[in-house]
């Protein structure tokens, strides 16, 4: 049996907590999967029954990530599958030419996700790329100048069906971006801008 390779083996991956939280905020439901083989990922979708999946990867995981929304279109061609993460943000014309995505979000994906669960025009939508017929659309990028990030929730670790299976910690995020430029790194060219919370907030 196929295992794939997690994102962490030793922490949680937070931005999908946070995308959980937010979702949550607007009554969607949401399933986090933390399955390590292609099997396992089937019977969950097949259970949860989703009407959107969302599949993140770095470049060294990217052939997985086609293979679980492949996997998933196999189960129901009409569950909308959207891939995302740094890869997928700057490789997001690739990865819908491969005909398993039917929309990438690049950057951020709380607002894309949110307008995406409530059936919103694709069009609409800002930044995502998504397939129509032969094409590639890429919508305008989302700007994020104007986020008030103390309106987002605390990320879900409810949502994680075994916290002890990670190590004894805790992360913290304390801004949406880095301000720095550094070479090796794709945050600043992910975001407009580095974004801070209140640090009044509790």
């Amino acid at each position: 049996m196929k295992t794939l390779e997690p994102l962490s083996k030793n922490v949680p991956i937070i931005p999908l907590l946070y995308l959980g939280s937010y979702l949550e905020m607007f009554g969607k439901k949401v399933f986090i999967s933390e399955a390590r083989t292609i099997s396992k990922i089937k019977k969950e979708i097949e259970s949860f029954s989703p009407h959107i999946v969302g599949v993140t990867a770095t470049t060294s995981q990217i052939e997985q990530a086609f293979e679980v929304a492949h996997m998933v279109k196999e189960i129901d061609p009409h569950m909308i599958t959207v891939g995302g993460g740094p890869h997928m943000t700057f490789r997001y014309e690739d990865a819908l030419s491969r005909g398993a995505f039917d929309v990438v979000v690049r950057g951020a994906g709380e607002h894309p996700l949110h307008e995406l669960s409530e059936a919103h025009s694709l069009t609409t939508i800002s930044g995502i790329g998504f397939r129509v017929g032969d094409s590639i659309v890429s919508s305008p990028p989302r700007m994020f100048s104007s986020v008030d990030y103390n309106t987002y929730p605390p990320p879900a670790y409810y949502l994680l069906k075994d916290l002890n299976r990670y190590r004894k910690n805790v992360l913290l995020i304390s801004s949406s971006a880095c301000p720095f430029q550094y070479s090796m790194c794709a945050s600043s060219h992910m975001w407009e801008m580095t974004g801070f919370p209140s640090t009044q907030r509790r």
